[in-house]
């Protein structure tokens, strides 16, 4: 009898520990190829690396050295090559509008400060991002023209018989050519004298080509900081 219990007790614990066995099992760890994708980049983020390698062309000429045609090129081929990455992102679109914004903020702010060679790399990272955008496409025509005219300096003002006249300097391309003239005068070519402003603060210079005029500081207004 005695047995027969002790088997009993040894059965009744064997199924136990099986029961205890099937129900305990682990569920098997997720592995990496069933873990969700990562969420694609934000605009925010698209539009930090545009301007890692745009925003050099925002830099005043003093500072950016290599500004010119080759660097023009070099950035837009970046800058195609980051939109080319994102293509199937869907914030793609935001980061492209996000980015002209900014870089229209950027444009107009250096046109206000007639700091042309900067306007010039502003309109290459805006085409580069919206190529068939023509919203500065007449301005980017003006620039070029303003930053390949020559350099007209004023180096003083001299009074003969009563009439003012004016010494400029003209710098084409690093050879530099010297001339004395009074208001309504044309000098090299493409340049007229069209008034002396304030007491000899500076000069009115009407550029022929543009037919724009445009002003430039004396001696004077350097020495002092003053704006015309």
């Amino acid at each position: 009898m005695n047995s027969l219990k002790h088997f009993g007790l040894a059965a009744s614990l064997t199924l136990l520990v099986v029961l205890s066995g099937c129900g305990g099992e682990s569920e098997p760890e997720p592995s990496a190829q069933d873990a969700p994708p990562p969420p694609p980049p934000s605009a925010g983020e698209i539009v930090a690396e545009i301007r890692d390698v745009s925003d050099v062309l925002y830099l005043p000429w003093g500072k950016n050295p290599n500004a010119g045609e080759a660097q023009y090129k070099e950035v837009t081929g970046k800058i195609k090559g980051v939109l080319s990455k994102h293509a199937t992102n869907p914030n793609l679109p935001k980061a492209k509008r996000d980015y002209l914004s900014y870089s229209d903020a950027k444009i107009k702010e250096h046109e206000n400060k007639l700091m042309w060679g900067v306007v010039k790399g502003g309109i290459v990272a805006y085409n580069a991002v919206a190529p068939e955008s023509q919203l500065y496409k007449r301005l980017e025509k003006e620039v070029d023209m303003i930053l390949a005219r020559p350099t007209v300096g004023c180096t003083g003002f001299v009074e003969i018989d009563g009439e003012m006249h004016v010494f400029v300097r003209v710098n084409d391309d690093g050879v530099f050519h010297q001339f004395q003239v009074r208001e309504g005068e044309e000098f090299y070519e493409d340049f007229q004298l069209v008034r002396i402003i304030g007491d000899q603060m500076g000069i009115e210079l009407l550029y022929k080509p543009m037919e724009s005029t445009y002003t430039v500081r004396g001696p004077k207004a350097r020495r002092t900081g003053t704006a015309l």
